[in-house]
Formats: C-alpha cells, sequence, structure tokens
C-alpha cells in the first residue's frame, strides 16, 4: 500500500472531456438543489455515522426515501469525489480530513460550517433524482451522512440535538472494498492526535502495534487498523449511549424487517412501504461494488451481502484481522463470524 494515498479520490488520469462532463454534471445537481425547499419541521434532524464501504449511502437512502428528508451525502468529508466548493474553501484542513478532537480555531471553523448545514442555506451532495418517486421538493428533515468524525459523535448530537445512528459493517469486507477501490487510509493521522492517542487508545502498547501495522502491516492489516481506529471511539462508549441507534449492515441484509421497524419507530418514520422500495433499488455508490454484490443488492442474496467474503480471504490473512481486533480488545466483529456480537456493547442485545 503506498504511503497515505489520498482517501477516496478519484484517479488522477481524467481526460478534459470527462472534466467537462463532470462540471455540467454539477452544475444540473446544484441547479436542482436550489429547488428544494428545507423548511425545519418539530422531529430533530439525524446524523448517521459510518465508515467507507459500510453500507451507508444505502442506509441513507432508505432513511431519506420518507417523505420531507433531505439526504445530504458526506456534507463535511474533504476526501470525496463529490467534494463541492462549499466543502473546499470552507472546511478546516483536517489532518487526512479526520476530524478527531479539533483545536478551538478548527471548532469555530466547524461550527460556522455546520450550522450552515443544519440551518438549510447550504447544500451539499443533495439528493438530485428529481424522477424518482421518493424524492422530495418540500424537505423538512434531514439525514447528514457523516464518515470521518465518529469521535465527535457526542458534540454533532449536543451541538444540533440530532437522532444518531452508528452503522457497523464487519471490518474485512469493508477493508476489502477500500482496497479494491485503491483507497488510502487515515490512521496516521488518529495516531498523530494526543486526546486520541491517550485518552481513547490509553494503551502504548497498542499505540506501538498500530505504528507498526501503520508502517509495516499488510493491505489488510493497514486497512482493518483503519476500520479499528476510526470506530474506536464509538464502540468505547457505545454501552453508556442508549439514545443512539446502532445498526449493523449484516442485520439489514438478513433481517430487514425487523431493522426498519426499530428503524421507523427509533426515529419516527412512517413510509415503511418506500423505505422497502429504497432498499430493493442499488445504492448510488454500488458503481463502487463489484457485479456480484450489486446482483446480490438486486436479487435480495442475504448470504453474498452478508458473508460472501468469506472465501476471499485465507488462514494468514484471519490470522492477521485478529491480530489487530484484539490489540484494541474490538469483540463486536471476530474474523471468522460474519454478524456482529452485541454483549459488552449493546446490552439490550444480548440474548
Amino acid at each position: 500500500m503506498t504511503a497515505e494515498p489520498v482517501l477516496g479520490a478519484p484517479r488522477p488520469q481524467v481526460r478534459a472531456t470527462q472534466g467537462l462532463r463532470e462540471a455540467l454534471r454539477a452544475t444540473i445537481k446544484e441547479t436542482i438543489w436550489l429547488g428544494v425547499r428545507f423548511e425545519q419541521g418539530p422531529q430533530p434532524n439525524i446524523g448517521l455515522f459510518c465508515s467507507r464501504r459500510g453500507g451507508s449511502t444505502w442506509l441513507m437512502e432508505i432513511i431519506g426515501a420518507n417523505r420531507g428528508m433531505l439526504p445530504l451525502n458526506q456534507p463535511v468529508e474533504a476526501f470525496t469525489p463529490n467534494l463541492t466548493p462549499y466543502q473546499y474553501s470552507r472546511l478546516p484542513a483536517f489532518d487526512r480530513g479526520a476530524i478527531i478532537h479539533p483545536d478551538a480555531q478548527e471548532l469555530r471553523e466547524l461550527r460556522a460550517y455546520t450550522d450552515e448545514l443544519a440551518a438549510g442555506r447550504m447544500r451539499v451532495n443533495a439528493p438530485h433524482a428529481f424522477w424518482r418517486r421518493d424524492f422530495s421538493w418540500r424537505t423538512s428533515r434531514m439525514v447528514f451522512k457523516i464518515l470521518s468524525a465518529k469521535p465527535m459523535m457526542d458534540w454533532f448530537e449536543a451541538t444540533y440535538g440530532l437522532d444518531v445512528v452508528y452503522l457497523l459493517r464487519h471490518p474485512v469486507p469493508q477493508s476489502l472494498s477500500c482496497i479494491r477501490n485503491g483507497w488510502g487510509t487515515s490512521s496516521k493521522a488518529y495516531l498523530r492526535n494526543e486526546w486520541f492517542v491517550e485518552e481513547v487508545i490509553a494503551s502504548p502498547a497498542a499505540v506501538d502495534f498500530a505504528r507498526r501495522i501503520a508502517d509495516h502491516g499488510s493491505d489488510l492489516e493497514q486497512m482493518v487498523l483503519n476500520w479499528t481506529l476510526e470506530n474506536l471511539y464509538p464502540l468505547r462508549v457505545l454501552a453508556d449511549r442508549p439514545s443512539w441507534l446502532t445498526i449493523a449492515y449484516e442485520e439489514v441484509v438478513t433481517d430487514r424487517e425487523r431493522v426498519f421497524s426499530e428503524v421507523s419507530e427509533r426515529l419516527g418514520l412512517q413510509d415503511l412501504d418506500r423505505m422497502r422500495r429504497a432498499a430493493d433499488r442499488a445504492s448510488r455508490s454500488s458503481g463502487l461494488s463489484v457485479s456480484n454484490t450489486r446482483d446480490a443488492i438486486a436479487g435480495q442474496d442475504q448470504g453474498v451481502l452478508a458473508g460472501g467474503w468469506q472465501s476471499k480471504i485465507d488462514s494468514e490473512q484471519v490470522r492477521e484481522v485478529g491480530r489487530v481486533l484484539d490489540a484494541f480488545d474490538v469483540t463486536v466483529y471476530s474474523p471468522s463470524s460474519v454478524l456482529p456480537n452485541w454483549s459488552g456493547y449493546r446490552p439490550e442485545m444480548v440474548g
């Protein structure tokens, strides 16, 4: 794996015609966004906190299919193929784009930016497919899909009164997908952050291990380490956050109706039929998936969607993944099982 490549950025070999096409597409999208009216309703906005290639766009579209919803796809990300001028010019220059523990100036800039988002005065990566049946021109509730700020979940919840949804996916398929797409990691940003090292990791041995893996680990080890560091804060506090709605991607694909019922009840969502139709449709990010995954989404093949990755790693890679998870006492997933183990994380789900 190359040294800290750009996270999720488009490949550099882009022809001029492609650039013009992207510029035209962006102009059309922004024109559509301007036509969508937002007036905050009585229900709180939703913060969907997740990782890349973890089913987040799919879940965002499922939630966003409800009437009056305005989903914003990765509005606080600095590394995204859909970077808007707002993100480019107004977001602070966070280390590797990871929003971990901002200093006072960074927090002021972040707050000014997110205030504009929450007020509906700034549209960043909103839906533009107005021909879809679940598109809303008049909206009253937002969904913020946030990838790079999981250590800031408490701040977002307290500052904006969000309903927090925390989505997890097994680190192996998530990592394999990121590797296949040629994406880099933000691990070194976490390991450079004094607060995160001392307060969240809080183990010199684990820090030393992480630095060795970040420098010399295999591609899979480095990407699983990235997943672990990104999710370490919410996993450490999860048992004390009963207000958070925590969902595993594997549960969505294997026990859809139960999950939809829980999502509907916890978030006050009523349009279950629209949510089902959205779930049957491959998400916008499915272009980054391999063809058998897209076919599985279309055919609702639960086995492929939840556990198709198991045949893609060998016994040594299983041990590599286990060593990374064990170093940080992360037990919500194991390298040899598909479904999450909520013991110690979500007490109400145990048994």
